[in-house]
């Protein structure tokens, strides 16, 4: 007889918030109040997540592909159109942005 996965919920990853996420790294790194394990029961986040914030081997927010300067010069372009009443399209956007990265340095 065949077994079925039932009602079995599909990705069922990331139940934590990063709320959670960020107190329990918190609580474990910079103050030192609790163990790993107690932050980890705590704040519902998986042990392996909390050991990999700890020693940063995964960064917690992702890369920029333009610079920071370059994007508020994007939100500003954004702001100033809409201001104005002009709709941004997605192709005009991307082409704006793109002239943005290749005109602000690259910080490396």
């Amino acid at each position: 007889m065949a077994m079925s996965r039932g009602n079995k919920a599909k990705n069922t990853f990331f139940k934590y918030s990063q709320e959670d996420l960020l107190e329990a790294v918190r609580a474990k790194g910079q103050r030192g109040e609790m163990k790993i394990r107690e932050s980890e029961g705590r704040f519902t986040v998986p042990l392996s997540t909390l050991i990999n914030k700890l020693k940063q081997t995964t960064k917690m927010e992702p890369e920029t592909v333009i610079p920071k300067i370059g994007e508020n010069v994007l939100e500003l372009f954004l702001i100033s159109s809409a201001k104005k009443g002009f709709p941004v399209s997605k192709r005009r956007l991307l082409t704006v942005a793109q002239k943005i990265s290749k005109k602000t340095p690259k910080m490396f």
